[in-house]
């Protein structure tokens, strides 16, 4: 007898989400990605009550919420959203979604400046598989004014996604979180990416106070071999990153783990030892 054939599984598999973001609990993404998955599961929303963009993984010792008719309201960051559904409230999740956030998350740096990812690293921390997700404008990077835009190709790539990372959880090779990038406006193909690049920052003097400018310039994440003067040209940008995937407007999926690993540096242990032989 033919041993029946285990089926993959699919959204409707997925039976408790956490969601939460770093736009605040008013955010239209927000509503976007819990309406969508209200469809196929129980939802809990648990979101800053104001925007706290680019505040990454911050704790508080902390935080006061209140109930409202979109889910709890809490006065902290979209870490500390997420270890209160975790841990405060009397049930558990099979995942924790952030998002959808207004604006891209693309490249290695941003992986500790949002906070939109920041709320799905501290669920992997947590043992919670999780998803960040943000929508970017193909032709603007950022959809401006928000509220306008149409979230549907970043809430189908979510649905899509979550009962594969869900079941990647038992795998030794699975992903802890995936970050998600997708445009609006667009039903796109998706590609796994990775984030990558050099992060910088221009400092602009105004009287007493100095003006931080952060650069995502695409020469980044090109080979230091490569770079030149045409390290900027868009076509420099390998497809297999994150900052490809907007250039070319496509849904980029990266997933990831944690924590972060340790290195075997020879002139850090070299320092150590010259320090004890002092």
């Amino acid at each position: 007898m033919t041993a029946p054939r285990t089926q993959t599984p699919g959204i409707d598999d997925v039976d408790r989400v956490l969601v939460t973001n770093d736009d605040g609990i008013e955010s239209t993404g927000l509503a976007v990605i819990a309406d969508r998955l209200s469809e196929h599961a129980a939802v809990t929303v648990v979101a800053p009550d104001e925007n706290v963009s680019g505040i990454g993984r911050t704790r508080s010792r902390e935080v006061t919420y209140e109930r409202t008719e979109r889910g709890y309201a809490v006065d902290g960051t979209p870490a500390d959203c997420v270890a209160f559904g975790a841990r405060a409230l009397d049930r558990s999740f099979d995942a924790v979604v952030s998002g959808c956030n207004h604006g891209p998350n693309a490249g290695a740096y941003l992986l500790g400046r949002s906070g939109t990812v920041g709320a799905a690293v501290e669920a992997a921390w947590l043992g919670i598989p999780g998803v960040a997700v943000s929508a970017y404008h193909p032709e603007t990077v950022f959809a401006r004014p928000a509220d306008e835009f149409a979230y549907d190709a970043a809430a189908a790539a979510v649905e899509h996604l979550l009962p594969a990372l869900v079941e990647s959880v038992d795998d030794p090779d699975g992903a802890d979180l995936v970050t998600v990038n997708a445009p609006v406006e667009r039903d796109p193909p998706m590609r796994i990416t990775e984030p990558a690049g050099r992060y910088d920052t221009s400092a602009v003097h105004d009287g007493d106070a100095v003006r931080f400018e952060p650069e995502f310039r695409p020469r980044g994440i090109v080979p230091a071999s490569d770079e030149g003067s045409d390290a900027d040209d868009p076509a420099s940008i390998p497809d297999g990153t994150e900052q490809g995937a907007l250039r070319d407007g496509v849904v980029g999926v990266s997933p990831l783990t944690v924590p972060v690993e340790p290195v075997d540096c020879s002139i850090i242990q070299r320092a150590v030892a010259a320090y004890n032989e002092g």
